[in-house]
Order: structure tokens, then C-alpha cells, then sequence
């Protein structure tokens, strides 16, 4: 079976982060974004999206699948999220494609 992919359509940079808390001067927790792991090659394929209403607002939601090598991949999880350029994409789903280890899919919900 071929692969999903090919590393020649890995051209973007992606950072993927995990949310830590610190304490601010008054010793209140606060929540950051550090990276977990920072330039690394990935294929960005946008999957779709719809708009709906709610709030009496109408809002997008884009999807994309997000594809990294393994070993870029190993220790990725739901609860992180990942940075491409400007864009935000929260991690839904951390998938092993075939349970090769070659390839990570990352399923992704770009936030607005």
C-alpha cells in the first residue's frame, strides 16, 4: 500500500505547543503556550470547514490534517495544539497512520 504522503509535500514549518501554568507576581495561576517541538517539516492539507450560527453571529470552522513524520510526532497529544505562521489549530486527534511509525496525522481544527 503507498504511503498518504511524500516527504517532497512537507514544505511548511510547524511549532507544536503544550499548555503549562506559571504564577504571575501576585501568585495567581496563569496559563501559557510553550513549544514542545519547533520547526518541523510538515505537510498542511486543508480539509474542509463550514460556518454556523450561533451568539447571533455567524462562525467558521476550518479543518486540515496536519502530516508529520513520526519521530517529530511521538509524545503529541489532543490537549496541545499546533502553529503555523500565523494560524492556530487546536489538536483533535494524534493518529499513527496504519500503525507504522512512519507517519503522524494530526487532526486539527483551525480556532478563529
Amino acid at each position: 500500500m503507498s504511503d498518504p504522503v511524500t516527504l517532497e509535500q512537507f514544505h511548511h514549518k510547524i511549532s507544536i505547543q503544550q499548555q503549562s501554568t506559571t504564577q504571575d507576581s501576585y501568585g495567581q495561576p496563569v496559563n501559557t503556550w510553550t513549544d514542545f517541538a519547533a520547526n518541523i517539516w510538515s505537510f498542511v492539507d486543508p480539509t474542509g470547514g463550514s460556518e454556523f450560527y450561533a451568539a447571533q453571529k455567524v462562525n467558521a470552522e476550518a479543518v486540515a490534517n496536519i502530516w508529520i513524520r513520526y519521530n517529530a510526532g511521538v509524545g503529541v497529544k489532543p490537549s496541545m495544539r499546533v502553529v503555523f505562521g500565523t494560524r492556530i489549530f487546536d489538536i483533535l486527534n494524534v493518529m499513527n497512520w496504519q500503525e507504522r511509525n512512519k507517519w503522524i496525522r494530526l487532526v486539527c481544527k483551525e480556532l478563529s
